[in-house]
Parts: structure tokens; C-alpha cells; sequence
């Protein structure tokens, strides 16, 4: 009882300063070259209703020059609001193939283990691929017993997690999507860094100019490396997901329910393209949060946020998650949620399945 109050303040604290933190970022000049940087612009009295202005998926007046200003911009908030430790745990549950919707400025490349995608496991010798499939086999167990305790059932080894790709962190192919040409410019930077030899492989720039979408349906590798295991799609996720694969084993996805226009109906097209019941389907979102002072300055601020950055912070993820639960007659699960309290609730973490018939 003598913390009760204590821990209150702190959280009231904390949670002031990330909503203020992103506040005062939402109202920094947005990095557009038609906008000086000793100038201050006003958006709040020229943004329409959010009803009028529906997401693009594009933040506004984006060049290859202002996407890398974007993608710098958020260092800022995201290191003092402790969103790039959600960005690693998030990367390192991937496993099998993977997909990533609204991958943006690829700001989650640096966290996925590349191991497999760079040398596939069956171009080891045999006598490697036993060492290694020993090695897994282990750390399996392992982790099962920390996790569930020495004489649980639960600590069979499942068929799926007999195979590579079946263990988090084990990643066999990784596809990302993003409808920005100049968002992929900055990723594509990042995916060459990121991923062990492909700098070797890809030139520092691109040499063709980025391609523009003719229509909506259509998709556009910008990179394709290894075999194809590793690609960069120019695409619009809303207008269908990427047909590389039927199924994909992780699809992942951080801050991009908030800028699409129909976010329920986004997640309803990834519980359909990921594997029912091993496959998950791992979110990183912002969106209304625990208290009521936070979410009346989320709306607030809503309109210049949306002027910035094109999302809208205050929309409910939970409820996104359960529209779209019905409409797939209950078969989206949620496997794990967490919306750390000092976000006041505002940062939602989830872990979704599908389940079969």
C-alpha cells in the first residue's frame, strides 16, 4: 500500500514523458525539401477530419533525400521510449519464411538472424547438418524446460519444431512489402548492411531509378537476392499481400495499422496467408492507450501527427484484432499480449494464430 502511490507517480511520469516526447517530435518541422528548417509550420487549424483524410500508407512530401530526415526523425522518440528493445524481441521470434508488411524504412532488418537465409542448411555437409541439428535439438529442450518445467508434457519436441525454420530466431527467407518507393530507397540501404555479405553483393546505390506503381495490384521487386530468399516488393499490402509464397510462417508487421485505410481488413489479408495454427503473426502497434488524459492528447494531437507522419495514433488495435477475429468466424487468436505500462497502454505487442477449421 505505502508503493501504491509511488508507483503511481512514476507511472503518470513516464507516461507524460513518452507522450510528450512524441508530441514534441509530431511537431517538428516535417523533413520535406519545400520546407526550411528555420521555418515553423502550422498544421493542426489545415488538417481535415481523419473521416476526410484517410491513410495512404505515404507519409507526405517523402523524397529519397527526406525519407533517410523521416527515418532519422524517429530515432529520437524510439530510443527514449525503449521501442527498439520491442523491435529486437519482435525480429527474433521470426521463424521459417518470413513476411513484412509496411516494412517502411526497414528500421527491423538489424534484428533478424540472417543465418540460414545467407547458407541454406542443406548446402552443409552432412556432418555440419548433424552438429547443427544436435545443437538445435538441445537448445529446444532447453528452452522448454526453462519455460515449462522438467517433468511438463509440453516439453515434446512438435514435429514443425523438428525442422529448421520450425524455432523462433531460425529465419529460412525473408519478403518485405512497402507501397513508398522512397521508403524502400532507405531500406534497401539498411537490408544491404544488415544482411552478412549482401553488401558485397549489391552496389552502394541503386543504379535504375525506383519504379512507381501503375495500379494498385501490382508489385515490383526492388530487391531480389540469394536465390530469391531475400526480396524487397514495391506493393500495396491492402491490395493483396505478395505471391511469392501461398502461406508464409511469420508475418510481421510494426507501426503500420495506424496508416493503412482499412486496418481490419489488412489483418483479416495476413491471417489468410499465414500458416494456420505454427504460423503467428507478430504486431508492434500504437493506438489508444489505459487512461482517459491519454487518449484525449492522442486525439488532440491526431490531426498533426497524421500531417507528419500519415497514421492515426488513436485508433483501437484490440478492437482492430476482434473485428477481424469475427469476420474469420472466430479463428484469430491471440496467443500473447503486452502493452508495456509505461506507454500508459498506448503500445500494444501482440502475438496472433490461426486456427484451423
Amino acid at each position: 500500500r505505502n508503493m501504491a502511490l509511488p508507483g503511481a507517480l512514476v507511472l503518470v511520469f513516464l507516461s507524460s514523458l513518452y507522450i510528450s516526447t512524441v508530441i514534441t517530435n509530431t511537431y517538428k518541422n516535417p523533413p520535406s525539401p519545400s520546407t526550411p528548417s528555420d521555418t515553423t509550420t502550422t498544421t493542426t487549424t489545415t488538417t481535415p477530419h481523419p473521416s476526410c483524410c484517410p491513410p495512404t500508407g505515404l507519409p507526405p512530401s517523402l523524397t529519397p533525400l527526406s525519407a533517410q530526415q523521416f527515418d532519422r526523425s524517429l530515432d529520437t522518440s524510439e530510443g527514449l521510449s525503449r521501442l527498439t528493445p520491442r523491435r529486437i524481441d519482435l525480429a527474433a521470434r521470426a521463424k521459417g519464411h518470413v513476411l513484412e508488411v509496411a516494412c517502411g524504412t526497414g528500421r527491423n532488418l538489424p534484428y533478424y538472424s540472417w543465418e540460414y537465409v545467407v547458407r541454406p542448411f542443406e548446402s552443409y555437409p552432412p556432418e555440419e547438418q548433424q552438429s547443427k541439428a544436435q545443437s538445435r535439438m538441445a537448445k529446444i529442450l532447453d528452452i522448454k524446460r526453462t519455460v515449462f518445467g522438467g517433468g511438463s508434457k509440453n516439453n515434446r519436441v512438435l514435429p514443425h519444431e523438428r525442422l529448421v525454420g520450425g524455432m523462433e530466431g531460425e529465419v529460412l527467407s525473408y519478403t518485405a512489402v512497402d507501397v513508398s518507393p522512397e521508403m524502400l530507397s532507405v531500406a534497401r540501404s539498411r537490408l544491404r548492411e544488415s544482411v552478412p555479405g549482401l553488401s558485397k553483393m549489391m552496389a552502394r546505390k541503386r543504379v535504375e531509378p525506383y519504379p512507381t506503381l501503375g495500379s494498385p495490384e501490382e508489385v515490383i521487386p526492388v530487391v531480389a537476392a540469394l536465390d530469391g530468399r531475400v526480396q524487397l516488393l514495391l506493393g500495396d499490402a491492402e491490395s493483396g499481400l505478395p505471391k511469392e509464397r501461398e502461406r508464409y510462417d511469420t508475418i510481421i508487421q510494426s507501426f503500420g495499422l495506424c496508416s493503412v485505410k482499412d486496418p481490419k481488413g489488412l489483418l483479416v489479408g495476413m491471417a489468410k496467408r499465414v500458416t494456420p495454427e505454427t504460423g503467428r503473426i507478430l504486431l508492434l502497434e500504437h493506438g489508444r492507450g489505459y487512461f482517459g488524459w491519454v487518449n484525449t492528447l492522442l486525439d488532440k494531437y491526431a490531426p498533426s501527427h497524421f500531417a507528419k507522419f500519415g497514421c492515426w495514433w488513436n485508433r483501437d488495435i484490440e478492437g482492430l484484432v476482434r473485428q477481424a477475429s469475427e469476420e474469420l468466424g472466430g479463428k484469430l487468436e491471440v496467443v500473447k499480449m503486452e502493452r508495456p505500462w509505461y506507454h500508459g497502454g498506448t503500445t500494444v505487442v501482440l502475438e496472433l494464430k490461426v486456427n484451423e477449421e
